[in-house]
């Protein structure tokens, strides 16, 4: 009778043993996934998105519409034209957005893993690669088994013979072809040069192409992007033109095409990068219409095989690329979008913007119409979930120049699924945006980092009293309530530390360093301080962190008291490493000096002589540590928590 009865309670403990292990293997399958979810950027689903927009389906067509544009431009006084209600074409689409694939170490402080950024140093095998002031350089850092600093090949960073005076400030690597992208303003083009380096570390120019653009520069933003093997490129383009004819000024419409270098500064004649076809059909309005051009070039042709896709609409823009997609924001003329009551009320709003996606498979493009505008590229977040993140702001006026710089206004987190994208633009959901608490100051830093979005004013360009020492925290997948964090400085750059976050500003005496544990209640770990200092580069590319084995260490080029916009034509006079301990405490391990400017040998720059995009960096490549300010490279070592310098090369001159 006793066994009959211990049957049922044996039942009842296997079941319950068999239901934990069922429970602990769906965990660990969960955590697994996770992890590499956030580890390789691989989607945990993947969403089915809708059909494509529609492009003009003939050139008669897209004729059509331009006549109107211009018949609504004379009538009302140059105010834009209405979208003409074009219907859309019922096509069924199965795309959806794939895996990004993990990509091989870089040296380049990217925003996103797997899409590298136009930098001006990149490392090719034994060899790193320079771009600086119009030229070339390649040093090999390892001879014969021997980590020795050798300049080994210079040349020019355009074809020869060629003199329109490019400013030359982006390059990236594919397998062992160099890109170097720069913009002409005498012939108002994207100069993409291609250059191939030798096992031996030799440069070669092998192709020039120009292609008629509009001015795309940035404080913030880059141009170029490198996804696998195909190279990304954003450019806008003014889609009327003024031509003196007859003593009078007329309208024309143009197109961009591009041009191949033969010799000198002869190019070949024109041809058309952009068909009428490959525009897709405008949603919004606008008296100032722009091409948004998005180009792709497969690095594997023969030749300069490129294709383009462009949208139609007025020229404030920011754009962000993902391992999936091109994002390009573009906001609607007069640059005043997110409204706001004391309340937290959100009104009708007579100013739209439009959110286009292009998928970088194929080019499709997806519209969703939303509110305010983005400060800058790192603005926006794709995640793994399937969701766009972005912060808007009430007063922008998009990416280009100096825009990104003077922001104002209410803010908030708009957070939409991809799935919501689609041929014809759907308003987004008001429960998509959160109200974010606006800072004091006019130059906004937003970054997402981890499952957090951080945000406050600083004083990059210049010192802003007004500006807030106040750090910004928000929770953006859940929209909890943001923290504020008081800080000892401003907010002038934020950047990764692993799973946390480092704040960098100053308070007009010293440049502080301020570690941020992020969780429920994100803390700052420590604050460093460099009296009498400031960041020697402005751009993200200037910062690194690595983590090792053992430890942490970030790099940042710093320059001593002066103006702030001083780093566009000095050359930094050191750059500052930092040890960061499991708990986020920093120590010093030393600086690598460069020799005073007055010192260096003249190179005799012909173009691109101001380093917009900066001339110094932390190298962070295998287990060497690298120092770049201007004509030199610094290697130093780390040994009993001090960095030493053990080699040292003017790839100028020596």
């Amino acid at each position: 009778m006793k066994s009959k009865k211990l049957i049922p309670s044996l039942v009842i403990v296997i079941g319950i043993i068999l239901l934990s292990f069922c429970f602990g293997i769906s965990y660990l399958a969960y955590k697994y996934v996770k992890d590499q979810r956030d580890e390789d950027y691989k989607p945990l689903w993947i969403p089915k998105l809708s059909d494509t927009m529609t492009s003009f389906q003939s050139d008669a067509e897209f004729d059509s519409y331009m006549t109107k544009v211009e018949e609504d431009l004379d009538s009302n006084n140059g105010q834009g034209p209405g979208t003409g209600g074009w219907g859309y074409m019922e096509e069924s689409s199965d795309m959806a957005i794939n895996p990004s694939s993990p990509t091989k170490e870089s040296i380049t402080n990217v925003q996103e893993s797997g899409v590298d950024e136009g930098d001006i140093v990149k490392a090719y095998e034994n060899y790193l690669v320079i771009l600086r002031r119009g030229k070339l350089f390649t040093v090999n850092i390892e001879n014969a088994d021997r980590k020795e600093l050798s300049a080994v090949s210079s040349i020019n960073a355009y074809p020869e013979g060629f003199s329109q005076g490019t400013w030359y400030d982006e390059m990236l690597i594919y397998k062992n072809k160099i890109i170097v992208i720069g913009y002409s303003y005498q012939l108002s083009a994207t100069e993409v040069n291609m250059f191939e380096i030798s096992k031996s570390g030799s440069l070669s120019h092998s192709d020039s192409y120009y292609i008629d653009s509009n001015d795309y520069y940035s404080s913030r933003n880059y141009a170029s992007r490198l996804v696998d093997d195909r190279l990304i490129f954003y450019m806008p383009y003014y889609l009327f033109s003024y031509n003196y004819v007859n003593d009078e000024y007329r309208q024309e419409v143009s197109f961009p095409q591009v041009r191949k270098w033969l010799e000198g500064n002869t190019l070949s004649e024109g041809r058309d990068i952009l068909n009428k076809t490959d525009i897709y059909k405008p949603v919004q309005d606008s008296y100032s219409p722009t091409l948004h051009t998005v180009v792709k070039c497969d690095l594997d042709s023969s030749d300069f095989d490129c294709t383009a896709k462009a949208i139609l609409g007025p020229y404030s823009r920011n754009f962000y690329v993902s391992p999936n997609a091109i994002y390009v924001w573009v906001s609607d003329d007069d640059y005043s979008h997110y409204l706001e009551e004391e309340d937290s009320d959100r009104n009708e709003i007579s100013s739209d913007s439009y959110v286009y996606m292009f998928l970088i498979d194929d080019s499709t493009a997806r519209v969703l119409r939303a509110d305010g505008s983005p400060v800058d590229q790192f603005s926006f977040k794709e995640d793994a979930d399937g969701y766009l993140n972005v912060v808007v702001r009430e007063y922008t006026s998009g990416d280009a120049m100096w825009n990104p710089e003077a922001t104002s206004g209410a803010m908030a987190l708009l957070r939409v699924s991809l799935e919501e994208f689609g041929p014809e633009p759907q308003e987004a959901k008001t429960g998509s945006y959160k109200d974010l608490p606006s800072p004091e100051g006019y130059t906004l830093q937003n970054r997402f980092v981890g499952d957090y979005l951080l945000y406050g004013s600083g004083s990059n360009w210049y010192y802003d009293e007004n500006a807030e020492v106040n750090l910004y925290v928000n929770e953006y997948k859940t929209m909890k309530s943001s923290q504020s964090i008081n800080l000892a400085h401003s907010v002038d750059r934020l950047e990764v530390l692993g799973n946390n976050a480092v704040v960098i500003g100053t308070n007009n005496e010293s440049l502080k360093f301020s570690s941020i544990e992020l969780g429920d209640k994100s803390v700052i770990k420590d604050t460093y301080s460099i009296k009498g200092a400031q960041q020697g580069e402005l751009r993200s590319h200037g910062f690194f962190y690595k983590e090792y084995e053992d430890l942490g260490v970030l790099g940042l080029p710093i320059l001593g008291q002066g103006e702030l916009y001083e780093h566009l034509f000095n050359d930094s006079a050191q750059i500052v490493f930092l040890k960061v301990g499991d708990n986020l405490n920093f120590n010093l391990l030393g600086t690598l000096d460069g020799t005073p400017p007055e010192n260096e040998n003249t190179d005799n720059c012909q173009f691109s002589c101001t380093d917009w995009y900066g001339n110094s960096r932390p190298i962070f490549y295998t287990d060497r540590i690298f120092g770049l300010m201007g004509y030199e490279l610094v290697e130093g070592k780390i040994e009993n928590d001090k960095i030493n310098e053990i080699d040292r090369l003017n790839y100028l001159s020596d």
